[in-house]
C-alpha cells in the first residue's frame, strides 16, 4: 500500500479519470438506446488509439522506461482480457441474455474489474498469492467449461438443462426467477418475497470468474513490473476496451460456427496451463499466439466446409440482439401478467423470458 501511495502522479491520475469519464459517458449513451446497432470495431479501435496515446505521454514526459513499463503492461492485460472474452462468451450464451442486458451487465464488470485492480495492486494479491489452490479450481472448472461447450448442442439448448441454472436453483430455490426485466432491475417483488432475476445471477457469475482471473494478470504484472499505479492506469485503460471486444468477437463466434470447438480448445487449453503453471509457465504471447493459430483454423474450416452463417439478418439478430425490441413491445395486457408468470417459476422456458415491471 505504501508503495502504491509513493507512486501517485499528477499525470497517472490524469489518464485514469479522464478514461474512465469517456467509458461511463460512452456506456451511458449505449444504454439510453440499446436497440440499436453500434459500430463496436470502430470502438475498438478508438480504445487501443486511446492506450497508444497514454503510453505516448508518459513517454513525452521525458521518462521512457516508464513508457515502455505502461505500454507493455497496457498489451499484457489485453491478452489476458482475450481470454475473459472467451469465458464470458460461453457464461452469457448459457444464460440467453438479451442485447440490451449485456451491455449493462459488461459495463458493471468492467466497473467492478478496474476496483478489483485497484485493491490489487494496492495489496490484496499478495494476500491471495497465499491461496496456493485458486490456479486449480479456476483450471478444473475451465477445462469442464470447455468440454461441455464442444459437446452441447446450442440450437436445441434449454436454460433449465444447464449446470449453472441447475446450481443456481439448488441454492435460491424459488427466489431465482428465469427472466429478465426490461428495466434491467437485478431483483424483483412477487408474493411479498425478493427474487433474483436473470440479470442477477449472470451478472454474478462473471463478476466471479472476472475476480478470479484478475488474481492472474495483476500477480503477472508486479512480477514483470513493480511500478503499482503505472501497472494500476494501464490495466484499467485496458479493461474500458472489453466490452466492444467482446462484441466484435461474437460476430465471429455467430458468423463462423466452427469457432464454437475453437473456444472449447481455448478454455480447455488455459484450464490445463493453470493445472500445470507450477511446472510449465509459458509468456503470455506464447498463449496468444496459440489462441491466434486455433480461431484462425476455426474461420478458415467454416469457410472450406461451408459452416458460414452469411444471412445478415440472421446474425443481427443473434449477435446484436434485434429480438430485445419483440419483447420491448409487449402490450400493457400481456405485461400485466408478471403475477401469473410468477406462479409458474418451476416451468423454466428454453429462453429466459423478458418481462416490463
Amino acid at each position: 500500500q505504501a508503495r502504491f501511495l509513493a507512486s501517485v502522479g499528477a499525470l497517472e491520475l490524469k489518464v485514469f479519470f479522464v478514461s474512465a469519464v469517456s467509458f461511463l459517458a460512452m456506456h451511458a449513451w449505449l444504454l439510453s438506446s440499446p436497440t440499436q446497432s453500434h459500430s463496436f470495431g470502430k470502438r475498438l479501435v478508438f480504445w487501443l488509439l486511446v492506450g497508444c496515446l497514454c503510453a505516448g505521454l508518459f513517454y513525452l514526459r521525458g521518462d521512457s522506461h516508464e513508457g515502455n513499463v505502461w505500454l507493455c503492461g497496457y498489451v499484457l492485460e489485453l491478452i489476458f482480457s482475450i481470454e475473459n472474452v472467451f469465458v464470458f462468451h460461453v457464461i452469457i450464451e448459457a444464460f440467453r441474455c438479451p442485447f440490451a442486458v449485456i451491455q449493462k451487465i459488461l459495463a458493471i464488470v468492467i466497473c467492478c474489474q478496474v476496483g478489483f485492480q485497484l485493491l490489487f495492486f494496492v495489496g490484496l494479491s499478495r494476500v491471495l498469492l497465499q491461496a496456493s489452490f485458486l490456479p486449480y479450481v479456476l483450471g478444473i472448472w475451465l477445462v469442464g467449461v470447455g468440454v461441455q461447450t464442444g459437446l452441447s448442442q446450442h440450437d436445441h439448448f434449454e436454460l433449465k438443462d444447464s449446470t449453472v441454472y441447475w446450481a443456481l436453483s439448488r441454492v435460491l430455490g424459488d427466489r431465482l426467477l428465469p427472466e429478465y426485466a426490461l428495466d434491467g432491475s437485478f431483483v424483483k417483488v412477487k408474493h411479498g418475497s425478493v427474487r433474483m432475476t436473470m440479470l442477477a445471477a449472470v451478472t454474478a457469475c462473471l463478476l466471479l470468474v472476472d475476480f478470479l482471473f484478475e488474481v492472474d494478470v495483476t500477480l503477472a504484472k508486479i512480477e514483470e513490473f513493480d511500478y503499482s499505479l503505472l501497472n494500476f492506469t494501464s490495466s484499467a485503460v485496458a479493461a474500458f476496451a472489453v466490452p466492444d471486444l467482446y462484441f466484435v468477437a461474437q460476430r465471429f463466434f455467430k458468423r463462423f460456427t466452427l469457432m464454437r470447438f475453437g473456444i472449447c480448445f481455448v478454455l480447455v487449453f488455459y484450464g490445463v496451463l493453470l493445472l500445470v503453471h507450477q511446472f510449465v509457465d509459458p509468456p503470455p504471447i506464447a498463449g496468444l499466439c496459440v489462441v491466434i493459430v486455433v480461431m484462425t483454423l476455426s474461420v478458415l474450416l467454416s469457410w472450406a466446409l461451408g459452416y458460414e452463417c452469411n444471412d445478415k439478418e440472421k446474425m443481427r439478430e443473434s449477435a446484436v440482439g434485434q429480438d430485445t425490441a419483440k419483447f420491448s413491445k409487449r402490450s400493457s395486457k400481456e405485461a400485466g401478467h408478471d403475477d401469473e408468470i410468477g406462479k409458474n417459476v418451476a416451468t423454466v422456458p428454453d429462453t429466459p423470458k423478458i418481462v416490463q415491471t
